[in-house]
């Protein structure tokens, strides 16, 4: 199975409405398929009583607290640092160096042996969020392997946000697991404050678009986190015909030109239109080259944050695609069904 699917968190999307935080690159093992394997390893033992669970808006964290420092070498922080930029947890750091200094600082090394149970599903509340520097995991939801996760990849992240009940158990596979871990407090501390701060610019700046009026505030918050800020130079290109997408783009200032194969100009787009959808519901190369006219901004949505985000909204987007401004689109891919044996 190709990386990046949106299985690989198959655990998470049944039970948080099909959004999935976190790193994307797991080896997966759809539950209920053939990738799926039975768990053969040390027995699992039953979920240690710990603290009630509560929902991630209830919990106050104590104006106190001050996060802890834990002592690393340079190669340390710097293997931190690249895995924390990776991951769409910490995407709300960028750009704040004093923040990101606290999580790393706060990171606490754990050194397991094969077999160890890192997590257990049905436990209450997690209190730590891994990840993966040296070994491997196997990721076992009801006694069947569905995901595994090697270095660079975290888990956990569900359970910190959320306090609810551990979704799967995770086993270390491999003959020593080193990673890297970050507390409930010092992450409600610095990464869900930063994150709030970063919803309210995203959907501020998103409120041009139409089809997210059609989305509960839970989902348009769960957007928000998966977007990232960019932006591009007059005359920049933004996707290019025949490639294959891999975003999708909300216009949030400047304009952008739609260009044929043969250069003529097929439309303008604007603030609070998209850029990129087309190809992502039908799954097609992208079909028109688009030009920054002015200097542009945008928030990038991946690939994998698509279906996961904005399958509320899949109607609006199809039935958006039978206006003037798609005509083209229409017709190229009539074109193309036709010359199809």
């Amino acid at each position: 199975r190709q990386a990046g699917t949106t299985t690989d968190y198959t655990y998470y999307n049944k039970k948080f409405d099909g959004f999935c935080f976190g790193d994307h690159s797991a080896e997966s093992k759809e539950e209920g398929s053939d990738q799926s394997s039975d768990y053969t390893g040390p027995a699992l033992h039953p979920p240690k009583e710990k603290r009630g669970a509560v929902s991630a808006e209830d919990e106050i964290l104590d104006n106190d607290f001050v996060p802890p420092v834990i002592q690393k070498t340079d190669a340390e922080r710097v293997s931190i640092e690249r895995v924390l930029h990776e991951n769409i947890l910490f995407s709300s750091l960028e750009g704040n160096r004093r923040a990101l200094n606290v999580v790393v600082d706060a990171m606490e090394k754990k050194v397991y042996g094969k077999g160890d149970q890192v997590m257990l599903q049905g436990e209450i509340g997690g209190e730590h969020w891994y990840i993966i520097e040296q070994g491997e995991v196997d990721i076992v939801k009801d006694q069947k392997v569905v995901a595994s996760f090697a270095k660079g990849q975290g888990f956990g992240e569900m359970e910190l946000m959320y306090a609810t009940t551990t979704a799967a158990s995770v086993v270390v596979s491999s003959d020593e697991l080193v990673c890297w871990r970050l507390g409930r407090n010092t992450y409600r501390y610095i990464v869900m404050d930063a994150s709030r701060r970063k919803r309210e610019v995203c959907k501020q700046a998103l409120q041009g678009v139409d089809f997210l009026q059609s989305m509960t505030e839970w989902q348009q918050d769960h957007l928000a986190d998966a977007l990232q800020p960019c932006s591009f130079n007059k005359g920049e290109c933004i996707v290019q015909r025949g490639r294959t997408p891999s975003s999708i783009h909300f216009i949030t200032e400047g304009e952008c030109t739609v260009f044929r194969e043969d250069g003529t100009e097929v439309c303008n787009l604007g603030k609070g239109e998209l850029i990129g959808e087309l190809e992502f519901l039908n799954q097609h190369a992208v079909v028109a080259d688009v030009y920054a006219a002015t200097n542009v901004s945008t928030f990038r949505l991946s690939q994998e944050h698509f279906e996961l985000c904005l399958g509320p909204v899949k109607t609006f987007l199809h039935n958006n695609t039978q206006t003037d401004k798609y005509k083209y689109y229409r017709e190229l891919r009539s074109h193309v069904a036709e010359q199809k044996p």
